[in-house]
């Protein structure tokens, strides 16, 4: 199976090509992504972070969402924090997670591409969004 990594919202397939197209279909089944959890996307694991407060997200949009700083990915420490939202599973509720909190999260990576392609097609479009960009979020079925 291939391993696709997912870095700085870019997809690089371990080979000599610069640019590589993947079917969508692939993904998941035969090509596995590695999130920046740096475990594959939908392998169920263990975080541990700190819940952040919306004030230190720097980011309007970021009112009413949940964010944890993750050190530590089942029981491994991370070179860096890695900083991504949180998101419940059915059954597990959002207001468990509290800002400030130390916390230790059972639940999986997904992701998905977001924001406005950069095409000149759409150079004519009049809402805002970000740039085209891959990002992920943890979807939280368990507090430990």
């Amino acid at each position: 199976m291939k391993y696709l990594v997912c870095f700085f919202a870019l997809f690089a397939i371990a080979s000599s090509a610069s640019d590589t197209t993947v079917p969508a279909g692939k993904l998941g089944r035969e090509i596995s992504v590695i999130g920046f959890l740096e475990v594959p996307l939908g392998k169920v694991c263990t975080i541990k972070g700190k819940m952040l407060e919306e004030k230190e997200l720097n980011w309007k949009g970021a009112e009413g969402l949940k964010f944890i700083r993750v050190t530590r990915v089942d029981g491994k420490a991370l070179p860096q924090p890695v900083q991504i939202q949180v998101y419940s599973t059915p059954g597990f509720s959002l207001s468990k997670l509290k800002p400030g909190e130390e916390m230790e999260l059972k639940g999986y990576e997904s992701g998905g591409f977001q924001g406005i392609p950069d095409d000149p097609a759409l150079k004519e479009c009049i809402w805002q969004d970000t740039a085209w960009h891959f990002s992920t979020q943890f979807n939280a079925f368990k507090k430990l």
